[in-house]
């Protein structure tokens, strides 16, 4: 059996204890706004993106960048007080000269990878398409193909683009 703590040791656990409640109590009595500022001082910060998986018969659209290694999904980081979608729209269009049609409000995202150690959320949109669009990369984009979805899962692919994707297959799986 563990000794019961001292006089000091427990002195410290309840004034720890009572710093907290005071603390919680007074952060729920601040101006909502003031709460969103303590929360973004206080909280890591994450980086949120968008990204398009378009797939046509098996194969998914996907482009190489100046910035990044392997085959990547068009997408990118969201500008402040920019929808996921309209993020996902600008972005396809500046990378590959694509206008998609992406509706804030009624296309749900497929899914959201949440990635903890790198700070990271990726909101990812998905269509499937009857015929394969005539791409032509622009801005950081430089190469553009279609790549079977198992080749893309592979070790040797950016590792973003595999996360999305393992993530996606499961999403969708029946």
């Amino acid at each position: 059996m563990g000794e019961a703590p001292g006089p000091v040791a427990s002195l410290w656990r309840r004034l720890v204890r009572t710093t907290y409640r005071t603390g919680l109590i007074g952060f729920g009595r601040m101006p909502h706004a003031v709460q969103r500022w303590v929360v973004r001082i206080a909280s890591p910060s994450y980086t949120v993106g968008a990204v398009l998986v378009l797939e046509h018969d098996g194969h998914v659209l996907v482009l190489r960048q100046l910035h990044r290694e392997g085959w990547t999904l068009p997408g990118g980081l969201l500008a402040h007080g920019e929808t996921p979608a309209a993020g996902v729209v600008r972005e396809v269009g500046e990378e590959l000269g694509l206008t998609v049609d992406i509706d804030p409000e009624w296309d749900l995202p497929a899914a959201t990878l949440v990635e903890p150690h790198s700070q990271r959320v990726d909101v990812i949109f998905h269509r499937r398409l009857e015929q394969r669009p005539v791409v032509r990369p622009r801005g950081e984009a430089f190469r553009v193909d279609w790549r079977p979805v198992d080749a893309l899962v592979g070790e040797s692919e950016d590792a973003v683009t595999r996360d999305v994707l393992i993530l996606l297959r499961r999403t969708l799986a029946p």
